[in-house]
């Protein structure tokens, strides 16, 4: 749901919701994670940046399968965009479960 939730947000701040769920369908489970990658993924297709690669987990070194290959890496100015990006699928989310409890609630009413 979180993915669905990213793509679309994308739409919202003008980022790319095509590009997402593209990113989205090929990518998503690419990682070794039992939650995969799927709202990495989008978020990487909407930003139009990859992710993924040498990481660090606990001080050990490890690599995470790229998402979005073919796309510019990640920088430091992607962090206040993916924030609001993260912000806005969080707002959406909430709307959506909103929007279902309040149409359960007045169907039996």
């Amino acid at each position: 749901l979180s993915g669905l939730c990213v793509i679309g947000a994308a739409l919202l701040p003008g980022y790319d919701p095509v590009r997402a769920q593209q990113v989205f369908r090929e990518d998503r489970l690419k990682s070794s994670s039992p939650n995969s990658a799927h709202t990495e993924a989008a978020v990487a297709g909407a930003l139009g940046v990859r992710l993924g690669g040498p990481s660090s987990y606990f001080g050990e070194s490890t690599f995470k399968p790229y998402l979005g290959e073919g796309l510019p890496e990640a920088g430091p100015d992607d962090i206040k965009r993916v924030n609001r990006l993260v912000l806005l699928s969080a707002v959406l989310f909430y709307l959506a479960g909103f929007s279902v409890h309040w149409i359960t609630i007045t169907a039996f009413v």
